[in-house]
């Protein structure tokens, strides 16, 4: 009678396969902050992650979709796939029923977060977006998805205002609440996040303010 051959326990395979990957990301989360889209390599992040090159590129992909995954990894704060806007710190951003000041105070306060972790990392894919195709792609897709959301919170912000001037409030959002301001205030003027996001949420008010006014 021979003896029975029991299965690979596939969740211990599964485990180990993820918790590679979460080491392979926060690598590449700390290579391209420190060194941007043209200085970070496959290889130094597999040697943060203490594997092999080989091992990056089956467990994540090549250096597009490294950055990629450092940047929703950051933008995140933890591995949880729960979309931003739904997450607990931009609820008051998109609730019915909150005052605009309430609003554009939580959005300020989330956006700022956000960036102290991430601000880097955008601009790092906004460098690879200007030389790879994939990273234009992907740099490309978020943005859309970024720029959907500022379209709903103006729409929010301003709600009795024409299509043209809620379009024209959304990209105003987009400018000033872009990652490039966010560095230029905090690291090189040395602005605590305490003035980023008091500027941030006064000058949104006042766009919102001369959208609501017809403007």
């Amino acid at each position: 009678m021979h003896p029975v051959k029991r299965g690979y326990h596939a969740p211990v395979r599964d485990e180990q396969a993820a918790a590679t990957r979460r080491r392979i990301v926060d690598a590449a989360v700390a290579e391209f902050t420190e060194r941007s889209w043209s200085g970070a390599t496959v290889a130094a992040i597999a040697a943060r992650a203490g594997v092999t090159p080989q091992a990056v590129y089956l467990a994540v992909g090549p250096k597009p979709a490294l950055l990629v995954r450092a940047v929703e990894a950051a933008v995140a704060g933890d591995s949880a796939e729960v979309a931003l806007a739904r997450r607990p710190a931009f609820h008051d951003v998109y609730a019915e029923g909150v005052s605009v000041r309430r609003r554009l105070d939580a959005f300020a306060a989330a956006t700022a977060d956000v960036y102290a972790r991430a601000a880097p990392l955008f601009v790092a894919l906004q460098d690879a977006a200007r030389t790879d195709e994939v990273a234009q792609a992907l740099d490309t897709e978020a943005g859309e998805r970024r720029m959907d959301d500022h379209r709903r919170l103006a729409a929010l912000l301003a709600p009795d205002a024409t299509a043209e001037q809620v379009e024209t409030l959304g990209q105003t959002i987009w400018v000033l609440a872009g990652p490039v301001v966010y560095l230029d205030a905090v690291q090189r003027w040395q602005w605590s996040a305490e003035q980023y996001r008091d500027w941030l949420a006064t000058l949104l008010r006042d766009a919102a303010k001369r959208a609501r006014a017809g403007g």
